[in-house]
């Protein structure tokens, strides 16, 4: 269960015995930006991501740490993956107009961890359409989200 299924967990129990069909809607409420940067340039595939604000990452890490769980930050901050060594350098140069530095809009939701990693559930037609020029699937294999960390430790607050 992720953060926000537990915080909705009561109010979702009170609805769920009036209205049996009752099912839970995937809602990204909050919004955002990122800057477009590349990196591995030299290699035969570079990596792309978005370079979001550090308030996002900032307030999760002091919601996280109030829960009792320490999170290191990744190497490159709070980010999304756009890229992740599908094409190389010169064929994203070739095939679209984007460049380092455009910004994309995303939306973000759910707080998900798989016990190691954190991350928010994000969805942005901006890069999905820039990964659809680029001739890939509209989505990465591990779905599009943004990075906030690796769980250091838990503890109890």
């Amino acid at each position: 269960m992720n953060i926000h299924q537990y915080l909705y967990a009561n109010i979702l129990e009170q609805y769920e015995s009036e209205a049996s069909n009752l099912k839970r809607v995937q809602v990204y409420p909050h919004r955002g930006t990122g800057l477009l940067s590349f990196s591995n340039l030299q290699d035969d595939y570079c990596w792309a991501r978005l370079e979001v604000e550090s308030s996002i990452m900032d307030y999760y890490t002091w919601f996280l740490t109030c829960k009792g769980i320490r999170i290191e930050k990744p190497k490159h901050g709070s980010h999304v993956s756009v890229l992740r060594g599908e094409v190389n350098y010169a064929q994203a140069l070739e095939l679209s107009s984007v460049r380092s530095g455009n910004e994309f809009d995303f939306s973000y939701g759910d707080l998900v961890t798989n016990g190691r990693h954190w991350w928010l559930e994000l969805q942005s037609p901006c890069i999905e359409q820039y990964r659809v020029s680029l001739g890939l699937s509209p989505r990465p294999k591990a779905g599009l989200h943004l990075t906030l960390g690796r769980t250091i430790r838990t503890y109890r607050p």
